[in-house]
């Protein structure tokens, strides 16, 4: 059955019928006979812990690790920094036009 099948992969996963349990309802009563905790002894295979871990996948060969350049870096933030003066002047200009047409508010000129 599937339980079986799943059952009898626990000790590649390092775990026994004690630590997954049956599927019980909120009283502690079986919801189906299918449902009990597995009565097998299955012991945790802890050989593969104990061996080497796996080596890292193969480079691409373009010489890109994932790590981002230190260039990159000076860039995006250089970048993110004229967007962010650029997006504060705008408001700022939009709201003195606002300010412009209200009366009351004076009006900045230049000196003549």
């Amino acid at each position: 059955t599937v339980k079986d099948a799943f059952e009898s992969v626990y000790p590649c996963l390092g775990i026994t019928c004690a630590h997954v349990g049956g599927l019980k309802d909120t009283d502690g009563s079986l919801l189906a006979a299918k449902t009990a905790p597995c009565s097998r002894k299955y012991e945790p295979d802890l050989a593969w812990q104990a061996a080497s871990p796996p080596s890292p996948p193969p480079s691409s060969g373009d010489g890109d690790d994932g790590d981002l350049s230190t260039g990159t870096i000076v860039g995006i933030a250089v970048g993110a920094s004229v967007g962010v003066l650029l997006l504060v002047g705008v408001v700022i200009y939009l709201t003195m036009k606002k300010n412009a047409g209200i009366k009351g508010t004076p009006e900045i000129r230049p000196p003549v």
